[in-house]
Formats: C-alpha cells, sequence, structure tokens
C-alpha cells in the first residue's frame, strides 16, 4: 500500500518522495511506535494512506515555511497531529470534519528567506534575566516550592 502511493508524491522527484515517505514513517514510530506503524501499514487501505501522506507533506511545507521565515520568534516542528487523518483532527479539536480540510492546510503566501539558525545557550540563568523570582522561605509551612512555579507560569 505504502509504495502504491509514491505516484501521487512524485510531482517533484523521487528523492522528494522517499523523503516524505521515510520522515512520514519515522513521525508516525515516534508517537505511535514501530508496533503501531506496522499496524497502520497492514490495516491502511490506499486512500487513507494517500491522505495522511499527502496531509503530512502538507505539514513539512507549513514547517518550513513558518521555520524558513525570519519574522518568526519559534521553530515549528512535526508533531502527532502531522500524521492523522482529516477526520482523526477533527475528533482531536471537536471540528466539523467538511471544514476542517481548510483550517489543516493553510500555507503562507509569503516569499521564502532563508532563516538564520540561533545556537541556544548551554543553560540560561532566568533569575538575572527577570523572569523568574527567587524562591521565597516560608517558613515550616513547606509550600516555597510554590512561588516557583506560580512564577514560571
Amino acid at each position: 500500500v505504502f509504495v502504491t502511493l509514491f505516484g501521487v508524491l512524485q510531482a517533484g522527484s523521487k528523492n522528494h518522495a522517499d523523503n516524505i515517505n521515510a520522515m512520514f514513517k519515522s513521525t508516525f514510530a515516534k508517537y505511535h511506535g514501530n508496533d503501531g506503524l506496522q499496524m497502520l501499514l497492514k490495516r491502511s487501505d490506499s486512500d487513507e494512506m494517500r491522505e495522511r501522506l499527502l496531509n503530512f507533506e502538507n505539514a513539512v511545507t507549513v514547517r518550513e515555511d513558518v521555520n524558513d521565515d525570519p519574522s518568526t520568534q519559534y521553530t515549528a516542528t512535526l508533531n502527532f497531529i502531522s500524521v492523522m487523518t482529516n477526520q482523526e483532527k477533527a475528533n482531536l479539536l471537536n471540528l466539523n470534519p467538511a471544514n476542517a480540510t481548510d483550517q489543516f492546510t493553510k500555507r503562507s503566501t509569503k516569499k521564502r528567506h532563508a532563516r538564520v539558525k540561533r545556537q541556544a545557550p548551554a543553560s540560561v540563568n532566568w533569575l538575572t534575566r527577570g523572569a523568574q523570582v527567587g524562591v521565597k522561605n516560608q517558613g515550616g509551612c513547606g509550600s516555597c516550592w510554590a512561588f516557583g512555579a506560580v512564577s514560571a507560569l
């Protein structure tokens, strides 16, 4: 079933389809395990797998659009939603499945720019940055941990 769907994804090159296929398998196995992937491959019909692969390819494109946009303040990644069918997404979010496709496949129309990748520091002292207050000693009540937890929110 999986191999027959390459025709759908070969708009670019065979390498692109192979890459999407490998990324899909890796992402699906990450969230559902190898057993889950094997069960999917055994039970899925070609329509379901085609939908999953097309949704995944759209998610990859959206991720690339976001990560290539220098104005974004975050880095997008693939997650368990990127390997779902439209029906599964609609069920997860309590949406009308007929409208779900448009909500999940919106892409940026902005011109892509290479995004400068910033190296994350090895450590961050949030106290010196003012984002976290110091732990307050409340005596013997044992609630000093609550101040750190609440201020992190």
